[in-house]
């Protein structure tokens, strides 16, 4: 699912477009050192995953054919979406434009492998990072998105920490 978001992801910021021209979409945060960015650029990341333990139904199952099966696991995500290029100007427009793109309360129909969900992003912080000595403008978004839903946790890599583990963290931080 994870997989299915992040292209859908991308496929929206592809859609933005700077004087009908398309604007390059980059996974990852681009670093202007390495030379090979092209300016201007939109670049995305998830940074977070967990649980949301607030919608969990943890005692829960389904039943898929003959089979039973636990119901599906919420987990709430964090993306980070900028904007970058070398004109101020430009800046702006592909900022306002990225948020006409995931407008607040966005909650778009994705569908996903085995059923269809709607997933709720929030606004959850802006930011400008600008560099005058390059000259470089940079201007981000971070999103906050809830109402995911996986099979399990570890299907998509997040891993809850046993209580072993919890108590022995807590011990650790006390001590220091």
């Amino acid at each position: 699912m994870l997989d299915v978001l992040d292209r859908f992801i991308n496929n929206r910021l592809l859609k933005i477009k700077l004087k009908g021209a398309s604007i390059t979409v980059y996974p990852y945060m681009p670093d202007r050192d390495k030379g090979h960015t092209s300016y201007p650029c939109l670049a995305f990341r998830r940074f977070d995953e967990k649980p949301d333990t607030e919608k969990a139904r943890s005692c829960a199952y389904v039943w898929d054919g003959e089979t039973m099966k636990p119901y599906p696991r919420p987990i709430k995500l964090q993306y980070e979406v900028q904007v970058q290029t070398t004109d101020k100007t430009q800046s702006d427009l592909m900022f306002e434009m990225l948020l006409h793109a995931f407008p607040e309360g966005f909650q778009p129909e994705i569908d996903a492998l085995t059923y269809k969900q709607y997933p709720l992003f929030i606004w959850a912080d802006t930011g400008s990072f600008d560099d005058l000595s390059i000259p470089l403008f940079v201007r981000g978004i971070t999103f906050s998105v809830s109402d995911v839903w996986v099979d399990s946790l570890d299907s998509v890599g997040i891993k809850v920490p046993t209580i072993q583990e919890i108590d022995s963290k807590f011990e650790m931080e006390i001590r220091i």
